[in-house]
């Protein structure tokens, strides 16, 4: 439940955010537009190349990691890319933390996301 007092939406019904009905029995309020704020962090789009008896455990370690899986090709090998922020870069530079092994690892792009 959100409480505002009456004089703050009188305020926004000004500018046309919101419209205010106001009865004997409830005051109903709609809310024109949607008001979003995005915030960008830095980021990488990198590729990873790994077997097929691999793929699952990276499936799993990028949803756990909240990592974005934005293709994935299926050659000889599985070539994944991938999505993340800055702070997980090193994640994947120490091999031995991992729960999974792969072949190739390379980082192709610099982006926000």
């Amino acid at each position: 439940m959100l409480r505002v007092k009456k004089d703050k939406l009188q305020e926004l019904e000004k500018f046309g955010f919101v419209h205010i009905d106001d009865n004997d029995f409830c005051m109903s309020i709609i809310i024109r537009e949607k008001i979003c704020v995005a915030v960008k962090k830095e980021g990488y789009i990198a590729k990873i190349e790994v077997e097929y008896k691999e793929l699952e455990k990276l499936k799993y370690f990028c949803k756990k990691k909240e990592i974005s899986i934005i293709n994935v090709d299926y050659l000889e090998n599985v070539i994944v890319e991938l999505e993340f922020k800055k702070e997980e870069k090193e994640i994947f530079e120490n091999k031995e933390k991992l729960n999974f092994d792969y072949l190739n690892y390379k980082i192709i792009q610099e982006k926000f996301i």
